[in-house]
């Protein structure tokens, strides 16, 4: 009837959202922290007095806590009832919440922070600290570190931070984002880039990072012996290359099996991984082919590539191909079904086959495909 737990949530509420460490950081007179208990009317009291007892004698471990007050019933007199819960000192309300612990954290937290410059910031945002407590010395001996060393010029895994060890910058990439934005100097970080996948992080802060690579293969390179290649992408853009046309393959097999002509160029898709490839200067070729499995994801990856490369073409992805070697299709482990938005209509009724037809969930892998059959449609296309 005297439901503690309703009032407990409150309490929790408070704590749970911040506010309470805001308001205390704040200076705001936060105690006496006062709940008001719900007052039964006299008609629900008498009809169930039994339960209303049950109640109270529940409520007696947290008497400490609990203000009563005489509530005046016409037919069954004065009563002694519950009326607040009250935490009249901060203690009180850490050991009603089992948080005095945490709240000792917090505040060797706040204080290690403050000291950085950070002590505003987490008034006014306590649940980033709050929800890191676990971690905290450590992202703190990391925003120290490039308070001290801006833009370091090395790989995350090479950072001399003590304790901090070679994998927990990049678990924690997002709260040190917002962390060293505060405390760095904007000359000391891009603000222009906001997002921290591909590298975005190191970008942002002056640290190294692997540079994205490309593999191709080429009977035009004056290297001797030499026809298969891995290099950055940006040394491939100034690495003079010329070439009429581009295959880019999919699989490393059909890629190195792949026929070099002269004036081709064949570069390694190595499935999901166009987004290199938007790196990459391609203008100098006139035609560009991408060739792939015949299956769901080979042609989202065909879409993908369409995204960065709007000129390119499908290459041995149609339906004549499906359906002349169907007898070699294997099942396809997780295929899609996600709209894609860059196929031409002829790839999308091929894509429709494998999704929802007669080839549902089937696979044609590309290297499968009989080299006649490759050297046939090549001569079609190169000329």
């Amino acid at each position: 009837m005297f439901n503690i737990d309703l009032l407990r949530k409150k309490a929790q509420s408070y704590y749970d959202s911040g506010k309470f460490y805001s308001d205390l950081l704040s200076g705001n007179t936060i105690f006496p922290l006062r709940y008001s208990f719900k007052r039964p009317t006299e008609k629900v009291f008498v009809s169930s007095i039994e339960e209303i007892q049950k109640s109270l004698s529940s409520l007696k471990k947290f008497d400490r806590f609990i203000e009563y007050s005489a509530v005046e019933y016409k037919r069954v007199g004065s009563q002694r009832l519950p009326s607040v819960l009250c935490f009249k000192t901060l203690d009180d309300y850490l050991q009603f919440l089992g948080k005095s612990k945490e709240y000792q954290a917090f505040v060797e937290g706040f204080e290690s922070a403050k000291s950085l410059g950070l002590g505003e910031f987490l008034r006014q945002k306590p649940l980033i600290l709050l929800k890191h407590l676990d971690v905290w010395d450590r992202i703190i001996s990391v925003v120290q570190f490039f308070l001290l060393h801006p833009k370091p010029n090395i790989y995350i895994r090479e950072l001399p931070i003590e304790g901090v060890d070679t994998k927990f910058i990049q678990s924690h990439k997002k709260v040190l984002d917002t962390l060293l934005q505060v405390v760095l100097s904007t000359k000391f970080y891009n603000s222009s880039i906001t997002k921290l996948s591909d590298y975005g992080f190191e970008k942002k802060y002056g640290l190294r990072y692997p540079l994205s690579r490309v593999r191709f293969r080429s009977n035009e390179i004056e290297t001797a012996n030499i026809d298969d290649i891995e290099i950055t992408c940006e040394a491939f853009n100034t690495f003079g290359l010329k070439a009429k046309y581009i295959f880019i393959i999919e699989n490393l097999t059909t890629f190195l099996a792949f026929p070099l002509f002269s004036d081709v160029i064949i570069l390694y898709g190595g499935g999901f991984k166009a987004g290199q490839f938007r790196q990459l200067d391609l203008d100098f070729a006139e035609e560009i082919f991408y060739w792939g499995d015949i299956d769901t994801h080979g042609f989202a990856i065909l879409s993908s590539f369409r995204s960065i490369h709007p000129n390119v073409q499908s290459f041995l992805m149609d339906k004549e191909t499906l359906y002349h070697f169907s007898y070699l299709c294997v099942q396809e482990p997780t295929p899609t079904t996600a709209n894609l938005p860059n196929l031409m209509p002829k790839e999308l009724e091929v894509y429709d086959a494998l999704r929802f037809k007669e080839f549902k969930g089937l696979r044609l892998e590309q290297e499968r495909i009989p080299i006649n059959w490759l050297m046939e449609k090549l001569e079609e296309k190169i000329k």
